[in-house]
């Protein structure tokens, strides 16, 4: 009796020692499956940074486009006034001169000639005046346009980029997420053989 006893104990010590060693695999198994979960979650945390950051980024990026786009309009309408100033001070000029050669062409003759030929250069250099200021104004507003279209195509250009940029993130993080995925089911699968061994 004793004896058939004594094996009995010790399959006993043996199925504990088997069971013990099972919940400890088990335990090892539940602990990477885990620490697998915490490797994903970082890492779409860090893609998520990465994204947030590229998109802030090219926000940026944007706005010193329309910042210096903004700048060049200012430039050219501080020069489309200072053309304008610049004309309307020689038309008073001329207007002036003209004024001054008709007042003493009634007191003397002989200094009208001279006023009204005096007048007439005046008048000839205003329009002479007039017409480089309308020549300078016409390359201003065409280096604007120029300006103007390559910001805007350079701020479409980066619009795009920020766009490929953006779904190539989603399209990372989205594979790395079903990766792991995948991963975790592999592994519950392998846990869930070997606790029904």
């Amino acid at each position: 009796m004793a004896t058939s006893t004594l094996p009995q104990h010790r399959a006993n010590d043996v199925l504990r020692s088997e069971a013990a060693s099972l919940d400890l695999q088990a335990m090892q198994q539940q602990q990477a499956l885990q620490h697998e979960r915490n490797l994903e979650d970082r890492s779409l945390r860090q893609c998520k940074e990465d994204h947030a950051r590229k998109v802030q980024d090219e926000a940026a990026a944007s706005k010193r486009v329309l910042d210096e786009m903004r700048e060049v309009r200012n430039k050219v309408h501080s020069q489309m006034r200072a053309a304008k100033a610049i004309g309307f001070h020689d038309t008073i000029v001329a207007g002036t001169a003209l004024a001054r050669a008709g007042h003493r062409a009634m007191s003397a003759r002989g200094e009208a000639d001279h006023w009204k030929a005096h007048a007439t250069s005046t008048e000839e250099h205003g329009r002479k005046s007039q017409a480089r200021e309308v020549d300078a104004l016409s390359v201003v507003t065409d280096t604007c346009k120029q300006r103007t279209a390559a910001a805007k195509q350079h701020a479409e250009d980066r619009v795009s980029k920020s766009y490929q940029l953006t779904q190539l993130a989603k399209d990372q993080c989205g594979a790395i997420h079903q990766q792991g995925h995948m991963h975790v089911e592999v592994q519950e699968r392998q846990a869930a053989r070997q606790s029904d061994l």
